[in-house]
């Protein structure tokens, strides 16, 4: 498969880029931009319904600390850099890892130099991000959401502080040290400590419990380990990290870091120096008290002063490929089994700098600065290396612009391109934007992918929903062309029923702006919303009663969720919305198998809602009002939910928390976010609330707002219905025939409703 790619979508952030490789996507679905002044960070956002023709994210800014290490060393330059010789005082004073805030002088403005997404579930669910800054302070930041759901990224650590408080301890005084000596302690203290560049290790256990290590390389070419453990999303607190050794290697100053996984608690770890060196160090035992640091190999060992700017590793059917860039080289090497190198290719990509790489399976994409894409096929033949050379067109004008970096997304269906404008007429008082080019995989069909999914989950899919939006916005189609015209939903797997949801409501979404409906094959999304809803029930009432027939006792939320959702069952059977959605015998047996069992069983006296005062005995109250329900269980949240899915906005119970861990959204697949609040008391009172004790979170207007009635009148008007919304105190909510209803439940045998 060879990428051809299309321009979708193409926007701009404010302030300037200065780097290449300023841009990576995350396991959990977002990207960040390294600018001049900050980073953003930008989340994709699983809305199939967005009406807008631009990518559906939303934008975070964030602006890194001031911290430097060299401020903090027990040392102050300023306290000594006017004895200094002359060439002594220049090198001070123009090397920022030296001085930044001397007396008398402008200090130096912090801003990011690199960045870094860890791997999925070291914070909580999330991924963590270090940021390095041009001041050398190396900090580690995890998203946040408080009770207003207003998201904020918190520093949970300031490794560069951390290395100091280890290496502090074996510092001497040196108040009394002579000039010359002073300034040679102060150059080995900020030599041991500053960090220059870092790498996340994979995943792997401690104690049971996810652990990640976290690799510092420093000025004088040591490497540092670090271990974080998991930590949970809804706490504030700092993150205290374990050193687990220290390396000296036969490089200097470290430029550049790749880690690649070898074992459960070991890998090799890529690295690269400013004289243009490239060695690799097998490390094991991350799981210890102390790594193994062992057997350190150079593959690169002429000190050509041209320093590696990336390094990345390629696997491809067992063969190992390691790629390094060179300003515009890009080397390969390839590594067997034993880790060494069987063959060398280096590949002179135009005359431009390297500013972005990516690779999938056996196809490398390679950007270079002008904007010149091109696709490298790797192959191995009597173990030589080879490759076939393929320019990608960008299919719109990049001749305005200088690239800074690119990534593909999880299913390689978007390529996102950074960019900034070449223009150097007046340039510092010009105002220039940071550019996004996003561009769909042309060679791939979204729904192809979606439709094949075999990993009985949507988490890793929401690029492909997101591909498929666009797509359908913008060349006025439904996203439903390739679905099987003979299907048939009643045996249909939960998976493909919850693919269908989606793209229904997208097709409700573009709907008028198709210009011509000659055919709609797809069934409405309420339709297939019920089915997938209904499968839901019966998954969690199953998994329930197993526990019920292991003689396991259920809490009293459980007994009252199971009742609820039996309810629920039955209204389904009694509004024909099966025979609607035309399935019939295995959804019939799978809601038989359920209801059978739960009609049986005693249930505990149910709550009471507390808008209307009537008890809760199914999805619906009484009389009908709005009222918030956990996706989970069917049951009231009365007071504030636990967890929101960040996508569908779907609720869960806090009591949700003692049946499964972590809580994954039931219709989309992703981890659900933790409402947190930052008065932990009164966090525990809400979401543990006694409903028996409800009075005391009413307000002063509850019985006013109760006395209220809504009247909801369908009028029709040249086939266009409107809703009129009324509190007319002379109308009263007609419930009469939903009373009936329940009251019929209640009566009728299960065989009955089945029959209707």
């Amino acid at each position: 498969m060879d990428f051809e790619f299309k321009l979708l979508d193409h926007f701009k952030l404010s302030n300037h880029l200065n780097r290449n490789f300023a841009c990576s996507f995350s396991d959990d679905d977002r990207f960040f931009i390294i600018t001049d002044v900050g980073i953003y960070i930008l989340s994709l956002h699983g809305n199939v319904a967005y009406e807008f023709l631009d990518l559906c994210c939303t934008k975070h800014f964030l602006q890194v600390s001031d911290f430097a290490p060299c401020t903090n060393i027990d040392l102050d330059i300023n306290t000594f850099h006017s004895e200094l010789d002359k060439e002594d005082l220049y090198e001070t004073l123009m090397g920022i890892e030296y001085s930044v805030k001397l007396k008398h002088a402008k200090p130096v403005d912090s801003a990011p130099l690199f960045a870094q997404w860890s791997p999925r579930e070291i914070a909580g669910t999330d991924c963590m991000l270090a940021v390095l800054t041009n001041l050398h302070s190396l900090e580690i930041y995890m998203k946040f959401l408080d009770e207003n759901e207003v998201t904020q990224y918190i520093l949970i650590s300031n490794l560069s502080q951390e290395i100091i408080d280890v290496e502090k301890e074996y510092w001497s005084s040196a108040v009394r040290f002579s000039v010359a000596i002073k300034l040679q302690e102060f150059k080995k203290r900020v030599h041991m400590v500053t960090p220059t560049v870092f790498r996340w290790s994979h995943i792997f256990q401690v104690n049971h419990e996810n652990a990640c290590a976290v690799f510092v390389g420093h000025i004088n070419g040591d490497i540092t380990a670090w271990l974080i453990n998991h930590r949970s999303s809804d706490t504030r607190e700092p993150s205290k990290l374990k050193c687990l050794g220290r390396y000296q290697t036969q490089l200097e100053r470290l430029t550049t870091m790749y880690w690649h996984k070898t074992s459960d608690h070991g890998g090799a770890l890529f690295f690269g120096g400013i004289d243009g060196r490239l060695s690799v160090l097998h490390i094991t035992n991350l799981h210890q008290t102390k790594a193994t640091f062992d057997k350190e190999q150079l593959f690169w060992s002429e000190a050509d002063n041209v320093k590696i700017d990336e390094i990345s590793v390629l696997v491809h059917e067992k063969e190992t490929f390691l790629l390094a860039v060179k300003q515009r080289v890009l080397m390969v090497y390839g590594i067997d089994h034993k880790g060494d190198c069987f063959d060398f290719k280096s590949i002179y990509i135009e005359d431009y700098y390297i500013t972005g790489l990516c690779h999938f399976r056996n196809k490398i994409l390679v950007l270079s600065l002008p904007g010149i894409l091109t696709q490298l096929t790797i192959s191995v033949a009597n173990s030589e290396i080879s490759f076939e050379e393929k320019n990608i067109p960008m299919r719109n004008d990049m001749t305005k612009y200088r690239t800074h970096g690119c990534f593909l997304t999880k299913n390689r269906v978007l390529f996102c391109v950074l960019a900034y404008p070449w223009d150097l007429h007046s340039f510092s008082k010009s105002k220039k934007y940071a550019n996004v080019f996003v561009y769909q995989n042309v060679s791939l069909n979204p729904f192809d992918l979606l439709w094949n999914n075999e990993t009985n989950s949507l988490v890793n899919y929401w690029d492909c929903f997101e591909t498929l939006r666009l797509i359908c916005m913008k060349e006025k189609q439904f996203p439903w062309s390739g679905i099987p015209p003979d299907i048939n939903y009643d045996d249909l797997p939960l998976i493909k029923l919850k693919t269908l949801r989606l793209i229904a409501k997208m097709s409700e979404m573009v709907f008028n702006l198709i210009p011509v409906v000659t055919n709609y094959e797809i069934k409405p999304f309420v339709i297939l919303h019920y089915l997938v809803e209904i499968k839901l029930v019966i998954k969690r009432m199953k998994k329930l009663l197993s526990l019920l027939s292991s003689k396991k006792i259920l809490t009293e939320f459980q007994m009252r969720s199971l009742c609820v959702q039996n309810f629920f069952l039955k209204e389904i059977v009694v509004r024909d919305i099966l025979p609607k959605a035309n399935v019939g015998k295995r959804f019939i047996e799978e809601i038989r198998s359920v209801m059978e069992l739960a009609n049986e069983l005693q249930y505990p006296d149910m709550m009471r809602c507390v808008w209307c005062g009537e008890k809760i005995l199914g999805p619906t109250c009484l009389p009908p009002h709005v009222d918030s329900r956990c996706s989970f269980s069917i049951m009231p949240i009365l007071i504030m939910p636990a967890y929101k899915c960040p996508y569908c906005k779907c609720l869960a119970h806090k009591q949700i928390e003692k049946e499964e861990y972590p809580i994954i959204c039931q219709y989309c697949d992703i981890y659900m976010e933790r409402i947190q609040m930052r008065d932990k008391d009164l966090e525990g009172k809400y979401l543990n609330y006694n409903v028996d004790k409800l009075e005391e979170f009413k307000s002063e207007c509850f019985d006013d707002c109760l006395e209220e009635s809504i009247d909801l009148v369908d009028i029709e008007e040249n086939e266009t219905q409107y809703v009129v919304f009324t509190d007319s105190d002379d109308d009263e909510v007609e419930n009469t025939s939903i009373r009936k209803l329940y009251q019929e439940f209640s009566k009728t045998s299960l065989a009955e409703l089945l029959e209707k």
